[in-house]
């Protein structure tokens, strides 16, 4: 597992001088270096979860520019937003709010009618669609399983915007199906029982999780920005 420090004075990943001047890391930036490390390993990761232990914490800005970064690689990514009761990424996009993955779901719509391709890149955005009576956190192992298996075909990246793990709508069964997990916080903002609750909540859905990104810290500890134990 490892930390990454987005906001700090610490090491930052490197950006481009122009006119001798050395710009300043954006969070696309420090998403390109998350991601980039993530894949770093053997092991390619193809399905990806972004969660919290609370809301507002940046979950769905981290996962949209870790699918970017993905995008930006030549890879075709699928970007999910599976937290309806507070669904963002639409906007971000500028798209369209449904059919998306509740409606697909409810059996509303197909897979094909939801995703929607972003601009000419290689990203598509499957929304969260209308809530309905079957959401996913009620959804079986067996059916979460299926609707994973659907809609990575055709993706080489999948990468999932989640609830925060200590709410009840958080889907645990597809969670623990994913490669792998991060974990979002913002500094000062979580106190330490929130967060040893939801690390003992991931620990009970057997979640792999990758690492920690902490949005505003003060400074870097990490000597690259983002390392693994």
């Amino acid at each position: 597992m490892g930390i990454l420090e987005i906001g700090s004075n610490g090491s930052r990943p490197k950006t481009q001088a122009a006119a001798g001047l050395v710009r300043r890391p954006t969070g696309a930036d420090y998403c390109q270096s998350i991601f980039a490390h993530l894949n770093g390993s053997k092991a390619l990761l193809r399905t990806l979860g972004v969660t919290s232990c609370r809301g507002r914490e940046g979950v769905s800005s981290v996962a949209s520019g870790l699918a970017n970064a993905a995008a930006a690689e030549g890879k075709k990514v699928l970007l999910v937003d599976a937290n309806p009761d507070r669904a963002a990424l639409h906007r971000a996009y500028r798209s369209k709010d449904r059919p998306g993955l509740c409606d697909i779901l409810a059996e509303r719509a197909s897979l094909q009618e939801a995703i929607q391709r972003v601009g000419k890149s290689s990203l598509s955005l499957l929304p969260a669609g209308r809530p309905g009576p079957r959401l996913l956190w009620q959804a079986d192992e067996a059916l979460c399983s299926r609707l994973l298996e659907a809609v990575r075909t055709g993706f080489d990246v999948l990468v999932w915007d989640l609830p925060p793990v200590n709410r009840p709508a958080f889907p645990g069964h597809l969670a623990a199906l994913l490669d792998g997990v991060v974990w979002v916080m913002t500094a000062g903002r979580v106190s330490a029982a929130a967060a040893a609750e939801a690390k003992q909540r991931m620990e009970s859905l057997h979640l792999h999780l990758l690492g920690i990104v902490l949005n505003r810290a003060s400074r870097c500890r990490p000597a690259n920005g983002f390392t693994r134990r």
